[in-house]
């Protein structure tokens, strides 16, 4: 799930910051998501000005990885490098291996409206969320990683 910070206008092109909630899965698997952007307030986007960046979420074992690819950038549309605040939602029972990111500890539920359907993750079987902070390139694919082990 991507999501972005709250602005007053909607207005506003493009996100300066993104946020990403990546749900790991407790069993090796991988998913993919395509973030659209485009300007946000013409119809450049129907000649072509408009980005689609991939985003692709893989547990293999205790490693997990999370690869941002662009698809397709649009020439001054997306900030360069972009701020990304990464949301690892680990399993219940796993622990971070080093010392990779920030683990939060997570002391009330998690806003079920906004992680509803089949993928959502199971809130009663909610693990630690570890946070990345990041800048990335816009046209450049990028890569984060972590080492995660079971209780």
């Amino acid at each position: 799930m991507l999501s972005a910070p709250q602005r007053q206008a909607t207005g506003v092109p493009v996100w300066p910051e993104l946020a990403v909630d990546a749900f790991v899965p407790a069993a090796d698997g991988e998913q993919t998501r395509v973030l659209y952007e485009d300007d946000g307030i013409s119809t450049a986007h129907e000649q072509g000005a408009f980005a689609l960046t991939e985003f692709t979420l893989r547990r293999q074992g205790d490693e997990v990885v999370l690869n941002v690819a662009p698809i397709r950038a649009a020439a001054n549309l997306l900030p360069s490098p972009r701020r990304c605040v990464v949301r690892f939602h680990l399993p219940a029972g796993s622990v971070l291996a080093g010392a990779a990111g920030v683990v939060v500890p997570v002391r009330a539920p998690r806003a079920t409206e906004l992680f509803a359907g089949a993928e959502a993750p199971a809130l009663e079987a909610e693990g630690p969320l570890v946070l990345m902070r990041t800048e990335m390139e816009a046209a450049k694919p990028s890569t984060l990683r972590l080492v995660v082990q079971g209780d």
